[in-house]
């Protein structure tokens, strides 16, 4: 006999779960996701700016030019 594996759970997956199961269904067991939206998008980009100024701000002590 084979063992199933446990897939761990997170809060947020039982909050899901809790409000509307479809939408649990649909984003955990069929995999269906969203692409991320535009806010997010920019968010990532302003963050990757900002992380790759303070990795050369360790050794320089100086920010990057504009």
């Amino acid at each position: 006999m084979t063992e199933k594996k446990k897939r761990p759970i997170s809060p947020s997956q039982i909050d899901m779960f809790s409000r509307c199961g479809e939408q649990y269904r649909r984003r955990y067991i069929e995999k269906d996701r969203l692409p991320p939206g535009v806010a997010m998008i920019r968010g990532r980009g302003v963050h990757e700016g900002v992380a790759e100024n303070m990795r050369q701000k360790r050794h320089t002590y100086c920010d990057l030019p504009p």
